[in-house]
């Protein structure tokens, strides 16, 4: 993941020398694929409270699924409206790393936005592999560092959970323990991502295949106020 991010952060400096990555990436959001995936599901995005576009927010998404789809879209683009919903409020992904979040979180907002958002799966793969229909498992353990650095740096955290995320694939969850699992966290501690035997549709049936059932998904969030330990 950090070499994703490096990599993205050279395409982008490269793209800034030449002016051109304010269209591109507006086009990125915008393009006629994203909104055809928005409105194959669809998805949803609900505004539960009012954010003051003055300030920074840490969006933690839950549960991560297996594609992230719903926070993709939700907030990765500008077909379901989140700039009408959220004025003013510039939206970021952001690595699971430290050092990563410490100095996003600390970053002001770019004109013409005065607020900046950063959108963090705190289950990461672990939660990736729990993954099944019907279900809403959410990894916790070892997993609540993102608590202390949005403190340290006074962001307030806002709870996001995309219903209905884990219903576009089934997958095959093997029993903890079993050699099957333990090849696929072996696997998973390499590569930083574990393989998934994923049952989805196919293109004239509904048995399987690897296209996403058609579920909505609806991405709803509340904040609560983080105050800073150092004030």
């Amino acid at each position: 993941m950090q070499c994703i991010c490096k990599v993205h952060e050279s395409i982008s400096k490269f793209l800034r020398k030449f002016k051109v990555e304010a269209r591109i990436r507006q086009w990125l959001r915008t393009c006629t694929f994203k909104r055809f995936i928005c409105n194959y599901f669809p998805i949803k995005l609900v505004k539960t409270t009012d954010l003051d576009p003055n300030k920074s927010y840490l969006f933690c998404n839950f549960p991560h699924g297996i594609t992230c789809t719903g926070i993709w879209f939700a907030f990765g683009t500008d077909i379901i409206g989140y700039h009408q919903l959220f004025p003013g409020i510039e939206i970021h992904s952001v690595d699971s790393n430290a050092e990563s979040m410490n100095r996003i979180l600390s970053m002001k907002p770019k004109a013409p936005y005065t607020g900046r958002a950063s959108v963090l799966m705190p289950g990461g793969a672990a939660e990736m592999m729990e993954s099944k229909p019907g279900t809403y498992r959410v990894v916790t353990h070892r997993r609540k560092g993102f608590v202390r650095i949005a403190l340290r740096n006074g962001v307030p955290i806002v709870p996001v959970c995309s219903f209905g995320e884990t219903d576009i694939y089934d997958t095959v969850i093997f029993p903890e323990g079993s050699l099957m699992k333990k090849i696929v966290i072996f696997i998973r501690k390499i590569i930083g991502i574990p393989p998934m035997i994923l049952i989805g549709w196919g293109f004239f049936q509904n048995y399987f295949g690897i296209i996403p059932r058609r579920t909505p998904i609806t991405v709803v969030g509340k904040y609560f106020n983080a105050r800073s330990m150092y004030q």
